[in-house]
């Protein structure tokens, strides 16, 4: 990052397709040289199984499966299919890593891939990829007094083994009244 710190937020406001390119490559380069360190790299471009021969195999089957006209998110979850199909997905969380530490990450969103200035970074990685207690809490949108308020608490488990013991507590914000009886 330190010789190309560009990240998915600096395609916005460019004009030139080139500046766009300039950030995916960075990608994908980072792509080659994380899945190099995992797997190895290979001098041999043709019949090579090493990382840099994943790496440019995953890119290249990714951009077989993508949507057409594809924009950068499009691109990316083709790459991530792409590991599903030909590794059942053994690289996946390295794929998110190597993307969230440019800015297109979990939570990153491509809106129009037409229009380049709506584009939102993110830095995170799935919660599957964290192998951590993940909570969840979903709430009535719009609440006029006097209304009922659903709160749903949702904790997945992503951790590797069995997790027993846990204790679930959330606080009411003032001025809420919990009616007995309504938890399950």
């Amino acid at each position: 990052m330190s010789i190309s710190p560009l990240t998915y937020r600096d395609i916005i406001g460019t004009n030139a397709v080139h500046s766009v390119g300039e950030v995916w490559t960075a990608m994908l380069w980072d792509l080659y040289w994380a899945m190099s360190d995992e797997y190895g790299w290979s001098e041999d471009l043709y019949t090579g199984q090493l990382g840099n021969n994943q790496a440019i195999q995953l890119v290249m089957d990714g951009i077989k499966i993508q949507a057409c006209d594809p924009g950068m998110i499009d691109g990316r979850d083709a790459i991530l299919a792409a590991d599903r199909v030909n590794n059942q997905g053994a690289n996946e969380c390295l794929i998110w890593k190597v993307f969230a530490r440019r800015g297109l990450g979990f939570s990153a969103s491509q809106n129009d891939k037409r229009d380049r200035n709506d584009a939102i970074e993110a830095f995170d990685i799935p919660p599957s990829c964290t192998k951590e207690l993940v909570l969840v809490k979903n709430s009535t949108k719009k609440i006029d007094a006097g209304d009922d308020i659903v709160y749903t608490l949702t904790l997945t488990n992503y951790k590797d083994e069995t997790v027993n013991n846990v204790v679930l507590a959330d606080n009411l914000p003032e001025g809420l009244t919990f009616k007995q009886g309504s938890a399950s």
